[in-house]
């Protein structure tokens, strides 16, 4: 049974090594670093516990806060539940399919504001009073 155990415990530090010396989190390569003192690794190891449990800390602070004050804004005169309020839609169109040519009619307002055709056309000037640049 000793056996097992120290094969157990031997084989759980070769693999803890292995995740220390290729892990990409901060400062856990020097957890099982061969060219760290002692003291180092200490030093890291209360560190990252520290970073963890403030970490853990803000989560719950925020979790806390958003439980017993959540942000609901509402022009209604009776307050509905956040469940209640439907998800805005929107739409995201990618730069790349918008061709400036095609869908810029800058160019063409101010040949017509200079030409004096829009007050022919639409019977007022002050369609295009606004400058278009």
């Amino acid at each position: 049974m000793r056996w097992f155990r120290k094969k157990s415990a031997s084989t759980t530090k070769t693999i803890f090594g292995e995740y220390c010396a290729t892990s990409s989190v901060h400062g856990v390569r020097y957890f099982s670093d061969p060219e760290r003192t002692l003291c180092e690794k200490f030093w890291w190891i209360v560190m990252f516990l520290v970073s963890v449990g403030g970490c853990v800390k803000l989560i719950e602070s925020t979790w806390l806060k958003w439980n017993l004050t959540p942000i609901v804004v509402n022009f209604e005169n009776q307050p509905i539940s956040v469940t209640e309020i439907p998800f805005p839609s929107f739409t995201i169109c990618p730069p790349g399919k918008i061709s400036k040519l095609m869908y810029n009619f800058a160019k063409e307002a101010k040949q017509i504001r200079n030409s004096g055709a829009h007050a022919n056309a639409y019977g007022s000037e002050d369609c295009f009073s606004t400058e278009f640049e």
